[in-house]
Formats: C-alpha cells, structure tokens, sequence
C-alpha cells in the first residue's frame, strides 16, 4: 500500500505512517532514525547473522569464545616467537625431535 504523505511539507518535518518515521529533506522524504543512547540497543534487537565484520571496531574487545574458529589454528595464527608447550600437541611424544626444516616448509 502506497504512503500517502502530507503536501507541502516544511524542511525537517516528521511523517510517521505504519511505525516508520520519515523526514522531509526539502525535495524527498527520507526514512528517518534518531541516534539512541548507551544500552538503548540490545542483542535480542538484532536479527541472528546480520552483524558483518565492518560493522566491528578494530579495537572491540570481542571474547575469544565468540568467534568462529572451528577449533581450528592455523599457521598464520601463531607468532614466530610463540612459546608453544609440547603438552598442546596432539601426538607429541616426549622423544621426538623436530627439525626447523620441518616446521618452515
């Protein structure tokens, strides 16, 4: 169904039809939203799947439980300067020996 906005609008006029707000801009109507303040958006507000990688700050302390791993590390994942104990290994046996060789390839 069409919206049936008033005529002759002013700049900055407010229009709300079906729950929407929109706003006049002085030659269209715009849908409209104001800014919310601190703890005005919660999680059970936002649709499952719709959050994307740009919509996270590079700084946001994310828990590590909450991203999507697979229990999975790769090499890129570990620093050259790691200090790995042998007991994360799986199938590490105390008498083996690894060669650097092995490990750059």
């Amino acid at each position: 169904m069409p919206i049936d906005f008033p005529n002759s609008p002013a700049v900055n006029d407010l229009f709300t039809n079906d729950g929407r707000v929109w706003i006049w801009t002085g030659s269209v109507w715009r849908a409209y939203s104001q800014a919310v303040g601190n703890s005005s958006v919660t999680s059970a507000m936002i649709v499952d799947g719709t959050i994307v990688n740009a919509d996270v700050a590079s700084n946001a302390a994310v828990a590590y439980s909450k991203l999507s791993l697979s229990n999975t590390i790769v090499n890129a994942d570990i620093a050259s300067n790691a200090a790995i104990n042998t007991t994360k290994i799986t199938n590490w046996e105390d008498d083996q020996v690894v060669l650097s060789s092995q490990i750059f390839n």
